[in-house]
């Protein structure tokens, strides 16, 4: 897991609500998984942290996250945005319990390209969120609302 002084500061100022975590399965050409902690910051999506791992297995991505909330202590999110994978769902929850997850069926990157400039984050607009013209289907993992 890696983190620099900025990026935990912009975590902990816009992480609060929404943390969005980005495997990027499949797209690079290395075996070690790799994951992107995303925030939206005033100026856009902003990657606050990277997180490599050896297995790409619920207790690795759980034991980073737990080692990058032992380091922001204060940082403690309402949700998670994540892609639909049991290994991500898993994970989160084992490290923030009780956490509302939201799930898509799209990469984040897609997400925020062609769903958030319209809705950035606002989960009331979860009729949006639902279902979009280009096909993104999220849902809540349970009945919250923000």
């Amino acid at each position: 897991m890696h983190q620099s002084q900025w990026q935990r500061r912009l975590m902990l100022r816009y992480g609060q609500e929404l943390a969005f975590l980005d495997a990027t399965c499949k797209t690079t050409h290395y075996a070690l998984p790799l994951f992107f902690l995303c925030v939206h910051t005033n100026s856009g999506y902003i990657v606050v942290a990277v997180i490599v791992i050896e297995r790409e297995d619920p207790g690795s991505l759980s034991q980073a996250l737990c080692l990058l909330r032992q380091s922001a202590t204060q940082w403690n999110p309402s949700a998670f945005m994540l892609d639909s994978s049991k290994v991500e769902i898993t994970a989160v929850k084992a490290a923030f319990p009780g956490m509302n997850v939201i799930t898509a069926d799209v990469d984040f990157c897609t997400f925020s390209r062609r769903v958030s400039p319209t809705i950035k984050h606002n989960v009331q607009h979860s009729s949006a969120f639902r279902t979009t013209r280009q096909g993104c289907h999220c849902f809540l993992d349970t009945s919250m609302t923000f």
